[in-house]
């Protein structure tokens, strides 16, 4: 899996910082999925962010929109 987020940030024109006054998720965190820096994530982790994005979107926010799949090492 690969993070998708700072696309989608400047595809949605808004930022780290409207996320994280959103979601509630730290910047540190916030900045580490932003920079592809983040191995893993806790659902509820992924459920804030989704929710601060939709929140700020006014739209449903799926997994796909921020996260990519990578299969057998590709990019």
């Amino acid at each position: 899996m690969k993070w998708q987020l700072r696309r989608f940030l400047e595809q949605h024109h808004t930022t780290v910082y409207a996320v994280w006054k959103a979601s509630g998720i730290s910047k540190t965190t916030l900045y580490a999925i932003t920079n592809d820096k983040m191995d893993g994530v806790q659902f509820d982790t992924l459920a804030k962010l989704l929710s601060g994005l939709e929140h700020i979107l006014k739209r449903a926010v799926h997994i796909e929109d921020v996260l990519e799949e990578i299969r057998d090492g590709t990019t």
